[in-house]
C-alpha cells in the first residue's frame, strides 16, 4: 500500500490531463487499498487448546487412556488446527499477490500516462 501511494504521488502529480491510463492506475489503486485491508484485518489463527479439558480426559480419568491413543487425539487436534492455519495463511498470500500485481499495473498505467501527455 505504502508503494502504491508513493507511486501514486510521484507519478500522478507529474500529470495534467486524465487520460483513460490514469483511470486504470487510479481503479488500481483503489482496488489495492482494499485488499490491504483485508489482508491486515484482524486473523484469527486457531489454537484450541484447554488445559482442564485435557487433564480431566487423559489425566484424571481412572482407567487412564492408553498413552499411544492420547497421543494419536494430540495429533489429531494439532492437524487440525495446522490445517485450518494453512487455509488462513494462502488466502491472504493470494489477496497479497493480487495487490501487488495490481501495484505493478498501477505503476505501468502512471508511467503510460505520463508517455501519453507527452506526445
Amino acid at each position: 500500500m505504502t508503494a502504491a501511494g508513493i507511486a501514486a504521488a510521484f507519478l500522478g502529480a507529474q500529470t495534467r490531463g486524465r487520460s483513460p491510463a490514469f483511470w486504470v492506475a487510479a481503479a488500481a489503486f483503489t482496488v489495492i487499498a482494499v485488499l490491504t485491508v483485508l489482508v491486515y484485518r484482524s486473523v484469527d489463527f486457531p489454537l484450541r487448546f484447554d488445559g482442564h479439558r485435557l487433564v480431566t480426559d487423559y489425566v484424571d480419568p481412572s482407567p487412564q487412556p492408553d498413552p499411544d491413543f492420547v497421543m494419536r487425539e494430540l495429533a489429531i487436534h494439532a492437524a487440525d488446527n495446522y490445517e485450518i492455519n494453512e487455509r488462513t495463511l494462502d488466502r491472504l498470500w493470494r489477496v497479497q499477490s493480487w495487490a501487488f500485481s495490481l501495484f505493478v499495473i498501477e505503476v505501468i498505467a502512471l508511467v503510460a500516462n505520463l508517455v501519453l501527455e507527452g506526445t
